[in-house]
């Protein structure tokens, strides 16, 4: 009953929020061809659905396992039956992932960059669901940063996921408090030189100018800042497969907290972390290609359907099949 009445003070909350908010919430949601308008009765395409949703919590209250339809997705896709170039997400404005991409997501192998990308598209879609309180988060892909980010002003956080050789880190704008965080999931203690080479000050130098040339004032704290590797109980020495999704989680966890104060849901290096890694690797997956920024949502359910009425044991041998045909799959794409 109490969760109950949460929910209806929580819906209560919004509905006010929204009627004395309407042109700022607005503003956030529609592109920048609609801003201005005005609305007289008429409906706008999608606004009105995308408003209606329910706000999403600021970060998980905790580790939360992969729901039933999830995982369904996940075995679907992790089964590896299908054309491994079929289009298995894509939005409307023309930014897909083939099926071979999402299944590099499958345990115990090394995810392509385009999942990351389509991470930080749904994280981003998701940030303009979120309460007013909510600090507000931007996350870059790989495309050039001009164009990606609008009203730049607004966001306090600005996350760079990147690559450095084969192993994912992520690199954290702290514009509020004037701060360069890198979040990686290592524990091999060297200096950042040795680590990354001159990425993070590679990243750091290309944001700092952006921000100079949107006449954005807090590039000078950024530009005096120094990266900081910052240290967490989660951190790894024998995981060599994982990065990409650490990185994931901390993009969906870090709200600017003080590292004290941050738990992003993950055990300590053992069987328990290992197994959360796996679930975030199902629960993913089939949280992206469930979304619905995902025009192929249908396509996604169609299969899914069609794989869960294979018999359990049938399902179990087409899985462990494709486990052992891992690297076969990705050889030609990761070249």
């Amino acid at each position: 009953m109490e969760k109950k009445k949460d929910e209806v003070e929580q819906n209560e909350e919004y509905k006010e929020k929204k009627k004395q908010k309407g042109k700022q919430k607005e503003k956030r949601i529609l592109n920048e061809k609609d801003k201005g308008k005005k609305d007289k009765g008429k409906k706008i395409e999608k606004v009105t659905d995308e408003v209606e949703m329910p706000l999403i919590e600021c970060e998980p209250s905790e580790f939360s396992k992969a729901t039933e339809v999830e995982s369904k997705v996940a075995s679907w896709i992790f089964s590896f039956e299908g054309d491994k170039s079929d289009v298995v997400f894509e939005t409307k404005d023309g930014f897909q992932s083939m099926r071979f991409m999402m299944e590099s997501l499958i345990p115990e192998c090394e995810t392509f960059y385009n999942v990351i990308d389509t991470w930080a598209m749904l994280l981003n879609f998701e940030e303009r669901m979120k309460s007013e309180d909510c600090p507000r988060r931007f996350f870059a892909q790989q495309k050039s940063l001009h164009g990606q980010i609008q009203d730049l002003e607004k966001f306090e956080l600005v996350f760079f996921p990147v690559v450095s050789v084969v192993h994912y880190l992520l690199i954290c704008f702290n514009l509020k408090e004037g701060r360069i965080q890198i979040f990686d999931n290592s524990d091999v203690d060297v200096p950042l030189s040795a680590k990354y080479g001159s990425i993070p000050i590679v990243v750091q130098k290309v944001f700092v100018t952006v921000l100079k040339q949107l006449n954005d004032g807090r590039f000078k704290k950024l530009n005096k800042a120094k990266p900081k590797r910052e240290k967490m109980s989660w951190r790894t020495l024998g995981n060599h497969v994982d990065c990409a999704v650490f990185m994931m989680r901390h993009m969906e966890t870090y709200m600017g907290q003080s590292m004290k104060d941050w738990d992003c849901g993950l055990a300590d290096e053992g069987k328990t972390q290992k197994s959360q890694l796996v679930n975030l690797r199902h629960k993913y997956v089939g949280k992206m290609l469930l979304s619905d920024l995902n025009v192929k949502k249908n396509l996604v359910l169609e299969g899914m359907h069609k794989f869960a009425e294979y018999p359990e044991q049938k399902q179990k041998e087409i899985l462990d099949y494709a486990k052992t045909m891992v690297h076969n799959r990705f050889n030609e794409f990761a070249n």
